[in-house]
């Protein structure tokens, strides 16, 4: 059973519904801030504790960047440990990821930003 001291700075979980990601930020794993959420439907990011987010799918196997990601599809940088979710925006929309990062909060980017992220599944 996974607790909120199991997850390392940079370990990534998704709602199955919803398509929002969550990545562990480098503040204590019990207090309100642990996870950093970003959403695809460009609604934006917040910062929510384990309890919120423990019931959601563990993502944190790398796989081959897919040349055209769907919406809920996810990126994560391999040297600042930010996580991406492909949005439902078209593909070369300037806000066609969301992206949140572990310390300076989310923001929405192109594709060209995060085409050399490493996938997660």
């Amino acid at each position: 059973m996974s607790t909120a001291t199991t997850y390392k700075t940079g370990d990534i979980k998704q709602d199955p519904a919803t398509k929002a990601v969550a990545v562990r930020r480098g503040t204590p794993a019990d207090g309100p801030m642990a996870w950093g959420v970003i959403t695809p439907d460009g609604s934006g990011g917040s910062y929510r504790p384990y309890s919120d987010i423990k019931d959601w799918v563990d993502k944190n196997t790398s796989g081959i960047a897919a040349a055209n990601p769907k919406a809920g599809a996810i990126r994560q940088n391999p040297e600042t440990l930010a996580v991406a979710v492909r949005c439902a925006n078209s593909a070369d929309s300037p806000r066609a990821w969301g992206v949140m990062t572990i310390w300076d909060g989310g923001h929405y980017t192109s594709a060209e930003d995060v085409k050399d992220w490493a996938d997660r599944r």
